[in-house]
């Protein structure tokens, strides 16, 4: 059965439907010609109800929409696993030049799981992958509210990793994203998370002035996390999640909604 889309404006009111493959693909090619982007937005439960809006109204608005979260991981031997992040872009409208997924988007209308993830992680760093070498470790609920910037982000948030041993060399940087790719070890972040130390440090690689160099030994802080606050201990169990499945363990079956004890 055929999806019918309504695009709405900023007083919810019905300015256009969409009923049929050849009108999606018009609106989709003038959303495209005026750099605009229209995201569906969700019921309480996470499904599309059909509504499309703006993105700029949607984030000032608050109306509950898809993204998702993306880290690459790898393996060490000493049994601890590098969890590589991005530094957002400092011109971002929401939580610019803070550490966060190595990708992180919004999924387009009436665009899949699959296809949303796999097509950002290729826009953002420049990596092809197969989604069946993806893990997901379940979904978030987030509301971030930043009075300052008028901004309400309600969005429903599935987190994924790969376990690669891909260089540093090998991603390409979307500078109008992010300004850096920094790897951090899951024990450190551990440790920050839970208060026993008070900060990590990362390598990896940034933009200057439009040209790669690499990072080193970089010292990062909870602040430096989108963490405004978080009360989910949203990298914490990350960490901790990335842990126990690098080394074989089982993970729970909605753990962000699980209380973890996980002893080092």
């Amino acid at each position: 059965m055929k999806k019918v889309f309504t695009v709405v404006d900023e007083n919810n009111q019905a300015v256009r439907v969409l009923d049929g493959s050849h009108e999606l693909s018009v609106f989709v090619r003038e959303c495209e010609g005026e750099g605009s982007e229209y995201f569906e937005i969700l019921d309480e439960k996470g499904v599309g109800t059909g509504i499309l809006k703006n993105r700029k109204q949607i984030h000032k608005q608050g109306d509950i929409h898809g993204a998702f979260h993306h880290f690459d991981v790898k393996r060490l031997d000493d049994g601890d696993a590098l969890i590589i992040f991005q530094k957002r872009n400092n011109k971002k409208d929401v939580n610019a030049g803070k550490m966060s997924g190595l990708v992180g988007g919004h999924f387009a209308f009436g665009e899949n799981f699959e296809d949303g993830v796999i097509r950002e992680i290729k826009e953002e760093v420049g990596v092809d992958v197969r989604f069946s070498d993806l893990t997901h470790l379940g979904a978030r609920k987030k509301i971030s509210i930043q009075p300052a910037k008028d901004t309400v982000n309600r969005e429903f948030q599935d987190v994924t990793i790969c376990i690669t041993d891909r260089d540093y060399a090998d991603y390409s940087m979307q500078e109008s994203e992010l300004d850096a790719i920094i790897g951090i070890r899951a024990r450190d972040l551990v440790d920050m998370f839970t208060e026993k130390t008070e900060t990590v440090s990362g390598s990896g690689i940034e933009f200057v002035n439009g040209v790669v160099l690499p990072v080193s030994n970089a010292t990062f802080a909870r602040g430096n996390f989108i963490v405004a606050p978080i009360t989910d201990n949203y990298y914490l169990k990350l960490a901790i999640f990335v842990l126990m499945h690098c080394n074989g363990e089982s993970l729970p079956s909605d753990p962000f909604k699980t209380e973890v004890v996980y002893y080092l």
